[in-house]
């Protein structure tokens, strides 16, 4: 890791989720972001749905949806302070 890491915005999920969806290669995706593609394939898979559900309206979900991504990214955050000792104050 560099010096100069920085998290995906929440602007660069949704471009990771609208190209992904359109079945553009992660190689593109990463050098239209300015991004190494192991970032891009690390982001992916760690928050890709692999088995289908259903909401409560009947459509059926399956991939990588990245306002899903950016929620659990703010919980394992919120969980990692938690267990340092840190107060959610």
């Amino acid at each position: 890791m560099g010096e100069n890491y920085s998290h995906l915005s929440l602007a660069e999920q949704r471009v990771i989720d609208e190209t992904f969806q359109a079945l553009i290669p992660v190689r593109e995706i990463a050098a239209r972001l300015g991004r190494h593609r192991g970032t891009i394939h690390r982001q992916i898979n760690r928050n890709f749905y692999h088995t289908r559900f259903r909401d409560r309206f009947g459509n059926d979900y399956q991939g990588y949806y990245c306002m899903m991504a950016k929620a659990m990214a703010g919980r394992w955050r919120r969980r990692g302070r938690l267990r340092a000792g840190w107060s959610p104050q």
